[in-house]
């Protein structure tokens, strides 16, 4: 039997700074051009490429490819959102907004981390002693997709 780390093996053991580097390459998927209304519940994690409405409460971790769209509101342990949300986003453990992602609600997780040319709108609460952290998109997110060529405005936090 071999004891082979995909990941590891797929990415050349490169250093994983940030926590969507560790999400899983293999999840539930809603593909481009599906559509869902619902409610999601369980445990698991999941990719998102079409249209989902409704809510969700996950055990694992939620990716929102660019191109998602989600209406309702998300609560995972891993949230990564390069798509459109229209919902409060909760993060038990970790919240990463991609460059291209668009969100209309609140932000909530003890570590948050935006990239430059994200948007949101609401408020941003994050554990007392964890700012948010902004960055630079240098590199495209493997499972998402590569950065957006153009830049949006970034976000505005109405929190204060």
């Amino acid at each position: 039997m071999w004891d082979v780390n995909l990941r590891d093996w797929f990415l050349g053991k490169r250093r994983q700074r940030r926590f969507s580097d560790q999400t899983p390459l293999c999840a539930n998927i809603l593909g481009d051009g599906a559509r869902l209304r619902g409610t999601l519940t369980g445990s698991g994690d999941y990719r998102v490429n079409g249209r989902f409405e409704g809510d969700a409460d996950i055990e694992g971790t939620v990716v929102l490819l660019p191109g998602a769209h989600w209406k309702g509101d998300i609560a995972a342990d891993n949230i990564v959102i390069a798509g459109e949300v229209h919902g409060n986003v909760t993060a038990h453990n970790n919240l990463e907004l991609t460059a291209s992602a668009r969100i209309h609600g609140d932000l909530a997780s003890p570590t948050i981390a935006i990239a430059e040319g994200a948007s949101y709108q609401g408020q941003v609460r994050t554990a007392k002693r964890s700012p948010v952290r902004h960055f630079q998109e240098r590199r495209g997110v493997e499972h998402a997709a590569p950065p957006p060529t153009g830049r949006a405005p970034r976000g505005t936090d109405s929190a204060g």
